[in-house]
């Protein structure tokens, strides 16, 4: 994500503008890298998840015409430059085939095992 925006900035005016991005524009711009974002999750939870990662810092707030919109002011790369990124994320494109062919496939959390003195054998009989 730190690819197509960041909120510090890059010192190149050349590849980047910077702009007021809503909670909307920032799922649009991640759509372009993830074409099937919404049918996974919504523009709430999209934001929740950006926001725990701190990936582009804290949500603030705008009034435009009476109207208060939240969002975050970020360093967008350009649309020549973006381009580029899209052909060299075909990988992605394969991500979600995979999971499209998955039917019973769900991901639920993740599982993580310290370092200890227990042979391999041990440690993975628990997981």
């Amino acid at each position: 994500m730190k690819l197509i925006a960041t909120s510090d900035n890059p010192s190149n005016a050349k590849c980047y503008n910077y702009e007021f991005i809503t909670a909307e524009a920032q799922c649009e711009l991640m759509e372009e890298f993830f074409p099937n974002l919404q049918q996974y999750c919504t523009i709430d939870r999209l934001q929740y998840w950006v926001g725990q990662s701190n990936i582009w810092g804290p949500r603030k707030r705008k009034t435009t015409n009476g109207q208060t919109k939240y969002g975050r002011h970020l360093w967008i790369v350009c649309k020549e430059m973006k381009e580029l990124l899209v052909e060299s994320t075909d990988s992605i494109s394969a991500y979600w085939d995979h999971l499209k062919n998955e039917v019973s496939f769900i991901t639920i959390g993740y599982a993580r095992k310290s370092l200890t003195k227990e042979n391999v054998a041990s440690g993975t009989r628990h997981l």
